[in-house]
């Protein structure tokens, strides 16, 4: 059997369990005496001056998060923002001129943003649509969707407004009748 030493006395023994009982556990007087006022106030200082610190780290590495290029490498521009709102398509515009620069609204293409769910959805006309016959019967609408990525919410859509593109053999530069 392992010897233990007490943390009370100091002394070791082999059957710490039945030496604990011995010394006096605080009671209740001591749980009545409290502390006194200027122990608490001392204590108040310390607790607030390390918060004081805390918020001043957490202050400084906000600061410098937001003050660094939200661009991420590799990522191309999508180009300024136009000054005049665009049309009121029910997505934002910065998703708007990415959605425009491959597709053409007046081929009937439409773009739908569920916030809740964070997708993107390319709503494809019927005279471009390359879906089945029983997708084009049992849904009839040939919708594509993805969900965008938290952190780069524009190059995730840009990267599906590609694919898509690419998928439907579509260019915008085209006129169809």
């Amino acid at each position: 059997m392992a010897v233990e030493k007490c943390p009370v006395c100091g002394k070791e023994f082999k059957a710490l369990r039945l030496h604990m009982p011995k010394h006096k556990v605080a009671g209740k007087e001591d749980m009545q005496k409290g502390v006194s006022v200027e122990e608490f106030e001392e204590y108040k200082k310390s607790v607030g001056a390390s918060l004081d610190k805390f918020s001043e780290i957490l202050t400084d590495a906000v600061t410098q998060l937001l003050q660094r290029n939200t661009e991420q490498p590799g990522q191309e521009s999508i180009g300024p923002i136009p000054e005049q709102p665009l049309k009121d398509y029910g997505i934002p515009p910065e998703h708007e001129v990415v959605f425009s620069k491959y597709f053409d609204r007046d081929d009937g293409f439409d773009a739908k943003i569920d916030i809740l769910e964070n997708t993107f959805t390319v709503i494809v006309p019927a005279k471009f649509s390359n879906a089945s016959p029983a997708h084009k019967d049992f849904y009839t609408v040939d919708r594509r969707m993805v969900k965008m990525e938290n952190n780069n919410p524009v190059g995730s859509v840009e990267i599906w407004c590609q694919k898509v593109a690419k998928n439907l053999r579509y260019d915008k530069n085209l006129k169809t009748k």
